[in-house]
């Protein structure tokens, strides 16, 4: 691939999205727009020529990221003074009304909980799920013991809880549900239900999702795995492929569809009447020290 048609058609797609997306994203983007190969040299030359374009400045290099890598740590910080410190603390108690929130779960029916294959995808679901409070659990492939019970420990015991699932449309990425709800069920989980939003078949076909960019020896190894012959290989496709934009609908609409409206409404109406109610109060407060 020409290196300049590739940045010209780089950024005419990172355009599209007000968030940055990861390279496999891109690269579903490009394979959809038929611009590159669906090939697994495709995919490395693509990465490599990435590198380039983001160190010469070609590319914003914020517009597109590595979602499975954290930096971890707080760093060095502090004040410059005692008196800083203490303006900070008073002018942030003052604004702390901002902060006052209403559970909004407490009188829905269900507890909603996500669960995502790819933790590669996480932060496109926390950006989501974060207005509605969900939490987002990325499975990174099957669930250890310790995290099936961080799962459970996030059900509620008095109500339906509704998980939730985006995979891969691949043996091991619908396998994965089957033993999410196993295991849930086995490790004391009574009332919940397993809700596969995406991959599915009808998804693909209604976006032309292009197939998992495979090897020879990749596919040899698909062969052998005993998964196959139960959900079969005639179509492997990644939820990366789906469209940043549609994937952030299908999360939206699926947690919608879980919530009575008229009581989440009514939720919102008493927070800002508790929250007006809070910041008149800590207006009049005098602190002295």
């Amino acid at each position: 691939m020409k290196y300049d048609l590739l940045v010209a058609e780089t950024r005419k797609i990172l355009a599209e999205y007000t968030s940055p997306l990861t390279l496999r994203q891109l690269y579903y983007r490009l394979v959809s727009k038929q611009f590159i190969p669906n090939t697994r040299t495709s995919y490395t030359q693509l990465s490599k020529q990435l590198v380039k374009a983001r160190e010469e400045g070609h590319i914003d290099r914020g517009m597109l990221e590595d979602r499975g890598r954290q930096v971890l740590g707080d760093g060095d910080w502090g004040y410059e003074s005692p008196q800083a410190f203490l303006e900070q603390l008073t002018s942030s108690l003052r604004d702390r009304w901002q902060s006052y929130q209403k559970p909004f779960w407490a009188e829905q029916q269900n507890k909603i909980l996500i669960c995502v294959e790819k933790d590669a995808l996480s932060s496109i679901f926390t950006q989501v799920a974060k207005p509605y409070r969900i939490k987002v659990f990325p499975n990174k492939g099957y669930c250890s013991f310790s995290y099936i019970h961080q799962i459970l420990a996030e059900c509620d015991e008095e109500k339906p809880n509704v998980v939730l699932y985006f995979g891969d449309y691949d043996p091991s990425g619908r396998d994965i549900e089957r033993s999410l709800v196993e295991r849930l069920g086995n490790y004391g989980a009574v009332d919940f239900k397993v809700v596969r939003v995406a991959l599915t078949e009808e998804q693909i076909r209604q976006h032309h999702l292009p197939p998992k960019p495979e090897d020879e020896a990749t596919l040899e190894k698909l062969q052998r795995d005993p998964r196959v012959r139960t959900y079969g290989t005639d179509y492997v496709c990644e939820l990366d492929a789906l469209d940043p934009l549609v994937l952030q609908e299908l999360i939206k609409s699926s947690i919608e569809e879980c919530i009575d409206g008229e009581v989440w409404r009514r939720q919102i109406e008493r927070q800002q009447i508790e929250r007006a109610a809070v910041k008149e109060q800590l207006q009049n407060v005098k602190i002295t020290f």
